[in-house]
């Protein structure tokens, strides 16, 4: 039940009018990657649109006792799944976050105790959530609490090259459809009668989303095979902020920082091709390869943050089909017609999420996990 008391915090439901300021400030603050690039989500309007985006949804914050802003806060959406061929309700637990200067009280446990409470309370019969591969605290936390991993999310790719060069020619029996073309793929393939687990029991919401791009379904008669797949906007209610980039963003935004960084970098280059060109000839071919790689990279991240500019970020796959002998096959070339429709609309890299048996493990690999 809330509201319940954490030591000198106080737990309580999520109040839009108080809350979404601080809660969207916590989301800026969780910046996540490595030690040279670090990123934060961005919500693109209230913090709490990802959850009431579908049938019911619990938030819960936890704030100082003397009536402070949040410091902590998670997120749960509730929707109806297949599970083993029967529809649940299923909990989906995401953006558990607690203020760096808070952590260490026991409050991440205890929004956790409150989000599954506030579950079970709806009549929840299981909950998931996400987590980074790279988040070892989160990961441990949800280790305890006895969940266990039943996906992963892979990067595709990152969509670098012009299309003219990486397009591929349309498959003849390509057909590109809209939601509702889509509906009759998902009924077929992720209906109660297939049993695939965690297929949404009502999909009207997801594909007539303004965020669900296109389908593609693909047809080899011969070998009675048959392949879809959908893409969706995975940048339409949040998107990326990048934090640090070597250095910490607020030093790339001065004129003088730039001006310095630029003139830094052009002596480095002048001094390896100074060092190659009077090293010989094995060290010229080294250097040429370095210099490639030196503008690779600058291009590389030109690109990242242009289409971060744009608001374009990551498009996502989802309800992935491969049915037949030629299943697989026809698959990765919608993969590959899927990337270039991406980079097309100025998506930066595509994402996907798969369980230990997705037909997509054969297009991607498990070993791409984010």
């Amino acid at each position: 039940m809330l509201p319940r008391r954490h030591g000198s915090y106080v737990l309580r439901a999520y109040d839009e009018a108080c809350d979404d300021g601080p809660c969207r400030r916590l989301e800026e603050r969780a910046t996540q990657g490595s030690a040279a690039v670090r990123v934060a989500f961005v919500h693109a309007s209230h913090f709490a649109a990802k959850a009431r985006q579908f049938e019911d949804a619990v938030i819960v914050v936890a704030a100082p006792d003397n009536g402070g802003d949040a410091v902590g806060v998670v997120s749960a959406a509730i929707k109806r799944v297949y599970l083993s061929g029967t529809p649940v309700l299923a909990g989906y637990v995401f953006d558990l976050r607690v203020e760096p200067a808070h952590t260490r009280r026991g409050l991440a446990t205890a929004l956790m105790d409150a989000i599954e409470d506030g579950l079970a309370a709806r009549g929840i019969d299981v909950v998931y959530l996400t987590v980074n591969s790279n988040n070892h605290a989160a990961r441990a936390l949800y280790a305890r609490r006895s969940y266990s991993i039943l996906s992963q999310r892979a990067l595709s790719v990152l969509l670098l090259l012009p299309e003219s060069i990486r397009a591929p020619r349309p498959p003849p029996s390509l057909v590109v459809v809209d939601g509702r073309g889509f509906r009759k793929v998902y009924d077929a393939y992720y209906g109660a009668e297939v049993g695939a687990d965690f297929a949404l029991v009502d999909p009207e919401p997801l594909l007539n989303s303004p965020y669900f791009l296109e389908g593609y379904t693909l047809t080899d008669e011969t070998s009675d095979s048959f392949a879809a797949l959908a893409l969706f906007n995975g940048n339409g209610l949040t998107s990326l902020s990048i934090e640090r980039l070597l250095l910490p963003m607020w030093l790339w935004r001065h004129n003088a920082m730039q001006i310095l960084l630029a003139l830094l970098h052009l002596w480095i280059v002048a001094s390896a091709i100074n060092w190659f060109w009077a090293s010989g000839s094995l060290w010229r071919l080294v250097g040429a390869a370095a210099i490639l790689a030196d503008a690779a990279a600058l291009y590389a991240g030109y690109f990242v943050l242009s289409r971060l500019q744009a608001g374009h970020w990551r498009a996502r796959f989802i309800a992935p089909v491969a049915s037949g002998p030629r299943g697989q096959e026809l698959l990765a070339a919608l993969v590959k017609v899927g990337r270039v429709r991406a980079h097309a609309r100025g998506f930066a890299l595509v994402i996907c999420n798969m369980t230990p048996d997705d037909v997509l493990h054969a297009v991607h690999g498990p070993q791409r996990v984010l």
